[in-house]
C-alpha cells in the first residue's frame, strides 16, 4: 500500500509560504508567481542567479488516520534534484544526493501520526554545496569554464542544469518523480533488467527482476512470474527469487523469440 504525496505543497519565500506544485522546481514556481522574469529571456540568466544561491524549503501537510499512521513506515522518492534532506514532523530521515536514483528511507515507529503530518525537503544551496563538496577532496578535482556553478562536476546531477552545452545556469531544485509513503511489506519489486541476444534463429531475451527485501524470510515459500505478451508473443516464464548481496533479491528468466518484430 501507498500514498502519493505529489500534487500542492508550499515553498518558504520572504516569510510567506509560496506554491508550488510537484512535481515540478523552484524556478519555475517562482515565475508562475510573478517572482522573478523568465530566465530564458535576455539577460535574464543574471537575474535570478540569487535563486541558486541560498537553500530553500518545500512543506506539506497531510492528515492521516490511526491505521495508516501506523501502517506507512517508509518514504520513498524518485528523481530529487539534488541536494536535500527529507524531514517529517521535524526529524530528518533521510539525504538525497543523486539527481538519477530513487531513494527509499526507513520511518521510526511512532513517527508518523494521526491526525496532521508534516513533510518537508529542504534544499542546500547548491552554490555552497559545491564549494564544500571540492574542499572535502583529497586532490584537485577539475571544472570546466564553461559551467558557471565551480565544481558542479561533484554534484550528481543534470550537467546541462549548470549551463553545460546549450543550456543557462540555473541548477533547479525540485522532483521530476514521484514521493510516497509506503508499507515495506515482505519486498519490493523494483528493477527490471531486460537484455537482449540477437541471432539467426531469432532473439534471446534475458530478464531480471531485482528489489529489496524487507523479512528475513521473506521469500520462504515464494515463487512468481512474468508474463510476455505482443506482436504475436504470449508467453509466462517462472520467476524463483533468490538472495542477493547487499539484502535484496534477484529472479531471472529467460525466452527466445523466433520471429521479433523489429
Amino acid at each position: 500500500m501507498s500514498l502519493s504525496l505529489l500534487g500542492p505543497w508550499t515553498l518558504a519565500f520572504e516569510d510567506a509560504a509560496s506554491p508550488i506544485a510537484l512535481p515540478g522546481d523552484v524556478h519555475s514556481a517562482l515565475l508562475d508567481q510573478g517572482h522573478i522574469p523568465d530566465p530564458y529571456f535576455s539577460t535574464n540568466e543574471d537575474a535570478v542567479r540569487w535563486v541558486m544561491e541560498r537553500g530553500w524549503t518545500l512543506a506539506r501537510s497531510l492528515n492521516l488516520s490511526a491505521e495508516d499512521a501506523a501502517r506507512f513506515d517508509q518514504i520513498e522518492l524518485d528523481r530529487v534534484d539534488t541536494l536535500a534532506t527529507v524531514r517529517i514532523n521535524g526529524a530528518d530521515v533521510g539525504r538525497c544526493e543523486n539527481a538519477f536514483r530513487r531513494w527509499r528511507f526507513a520511518l521510526p515507529k511512532g513517527l508518523l501520526k494521526a491526525g496532521e503530518n508534516r513533510v518537508e525537503l529542504a534544499f542546500d544551496n547548491p552554490v555552497e554545496a559545491a564549494k564544500a563538496l571540492n574542499a572535502a577532496q583529497d586532490y584537485y578535482v577539475p571544472w570546466h569554464w564553461n559551467v558557471d556553478l565551480p565544481h558542479a562536476n561533484l554534484i550528481r546531477m543534470i550537467a546541462c542544469d549548470a549551463g553545460w552545452d546549450w543550456n543557462i545556469c540555473l541548477t533547479p531544485m525540485g522532483v521530476s518523480g514521484d514521493i510516497v509513503l509506503r508499507e515495506a511489506g515482505r519486498l519490493s519489486l523494483d528493477y527490471l533488467d531486460v537484455r537482449q541476444d540477437h541471432r539467426g534463429d531469432g532473439v534471446e531475451l534475458q530478464f531480471t527482476v531485482s528489489g529489496a527485501l524487507y523479512q528475513p524470510d521473506g521469500l520462504e515459500g515464494l515463487a512468481g512470474s512474468l508474463r510476455l505478451e505482443g506482436h504475436g508473443v504470449d508467453v509466462t516464464l517462472p520467476l524463483t527469487p533468490e538472495r542477493a548481496d547487499g539484502g535484496g533479491f534477484t529472479a531471472t528468466a529467460d525466452c527466445v523469440v523466433s520471429d521479433p518484430a523489429l
